[in-house]
């Protein structure tokens, strides 16, 4: 690697690349701080260490590029969940104690990343129909089993606040019932309880966030939800932050900040910046009225990760992204590049 020094130290059972800290002699950065082991035996070290060679053929801004495109849903699968979302909805208008249907979550909201397990569709009943939460949860699942063969769904499955319709492969749908409620909807969950909810308050949210922002902000909302999927999950089995509170908080970044920055780069650094402040709101909440305040996740006895943790692994993206667009302006795309592999890892 010419942009780094480093040596090659062998151990009994692998060999290990140690990147010193170092400081570049043309733009003065810390390149690695403050020292870097990447294990040649790991496939995560050894796929760094591939794409820190193989990331100085394109310059910086085409790698961010094409690491938000990585972060895409995948043209099968988006042509899969359009196939199926529209056979659900034109099977449920059939009912006379359906009224409409609509599309809800990341699909309806174009924050779907790569990967897209499912698409929310919601089923609004006629009103006074059911009273109690269990026949009507009977009789959705009843229903879409018994016309499952008509969509060539393989299985259907009961869950928290849906009927799951599975095709074997590709995005599930996910069959939401719902009730008129104010401003929102009530579903029903296994419980036995109608649950408050506001997907259309969330979309207008989501939509003029990114409107604001040239509709530069929702691409980079999805590459950072990609990397709490895939890169910053190392430590544990589970995501550092619910992908939808992750979403919620990048809709609050400065407006005149995020405009101001020439490229990708430049508004990926302010949004981090944002994001390390926006996880210690401990009161924000989902769009609409009454909305499910986020930090309650946090506080359950089973997450695995604090919002303190939280904060300091977003500040560590920060420091790699700042070093990044320090080197990229220093026109010294060999640091830049190391930086942001060392906090994008595959996705870079």
């Amino acid at each position: 690697l010419s942009f780094a020094t480093c040596q090659v130290q062998p151990t009994n059972n692998s060999t290990v690349l140690v990147l010193k800290r170092i400081r570049h002699p043309r733009c003065h950065l810390l390149l690695l701080s403050p020292e870097k082991r990447l294990n040649l035996t790991n496939v995560s070290d050894r796929y760094t260490i591939d794409q820190m060679a193989a990331s100085r053929a394109l310059s910086v801004s085409e790698r961010v590029q094409r690491s938000i495109e990585a972060a895409l849903p995948t043209e099968t699968d988006l042509s899969a969940a359009r196939t199926r979302h529209v056979l659900v909805c034109e099977l449920l208008h059939n009912e006379e104690w359906i009224d409409s249907t609509f599309l809800s979550g990341s699909y309806a909201r174009h924050t779907a990343t790569r990967k897209m397990n499912d698409v929310d569709v919601f089923a609004l009943v006629r009103p006074g129909l059911f009273a109690d939460v269990e026949s009507a949860r009977r009789r959705v699942f009843t229903f879409l089993q018994k016309n499952q063969a008509n969509i060539g769904c393989r299985t259907v499955q009961d869950q928290e606040h849906s009927v799951g319709l599975f095709w074997g492969g590709g995005p599930s749908i996910d069959v939401v019932l719902a009730k008129q409620y104010g401003e929102g909807y009530e579903i029903p969950n296994k419980q036995g309880r109608w649950i408050a909810t506001f997907p259309k308050q969330a979309k207008e949210a989501a939509t003029a966030a990114n409107d604001a922002r040239g509709g530069l902000l929702i691409p980079l909302i999805k590459l950072l939800k990609r990397w709490n999927e895939v890169v910053a999950p190392k430590r544990s089995s589970k995501k550092p932050l619910k992908s939808y509170h992750l979403e919620v908080m990048c809709y609050s970044v400065n407006q005149g900040e995020f405009n101001r920055q020439e490229n990708n780069l430049g508004r990926l650094l302010v949004l981090l910046q944002h994001l390390a402040h926006a996880v210690a709101n401990t009161e924000l909440t989902a769009p609409g009225p009454g909305g499910k305040r986020f930090h309650e996740y946090f506080e359950s006895v089973e997450n695995q990760w604090t919002w303190l943790a939280v904060k300091e692994l977003i500040r560590a993206g920060c420091e790699h992204v700042k070093l990044a667009a320090e080197a990229e302006s220093a026109r010294n795309s060999e640091c830049a590049h190391a930086e942001l592999c060392l906090f994008l890892g595959t996705l870079y």
